[in-house]
């Protein structure tokens, strides 16, 4: 039997990770971008605020996440 209730998003985490998504400086150049799909295979931010193709909660480094994808840009803090 699945217990859901698991499953659920957590509101309290997903906003400790958008507190440091933004306290913390972006990479110059570089920026993680979120290709989980919200309510199914992302993290709780994901569920809450990024999504597929959005912004990850971690911008100051190299994160390991199986979902995330490192995009060179032209301008700096896009």
């Amino acid at each position: 039997m699945i217990n859901f209730e698991n499953m659920a998003t957590n509101v309290n985490n997903a906003e400790r990770l958008r507190s440091y998504f933004l306290s913390h400086k972006q990479r110059e150049n570089i920026i993680n971008v979120c290709r989980a799909r919200p309510n199914w295979d992302g993290c709780d931010y994901c569920d809450l605020y990024s999504g597929s193709g959005l912004p990850c909660w971690k911008q100051d480094d190299k994160h390991n996440c199986c979902k995330l994808e490192e995009v060179k840009t032209k301008n700096k803090n896009v």
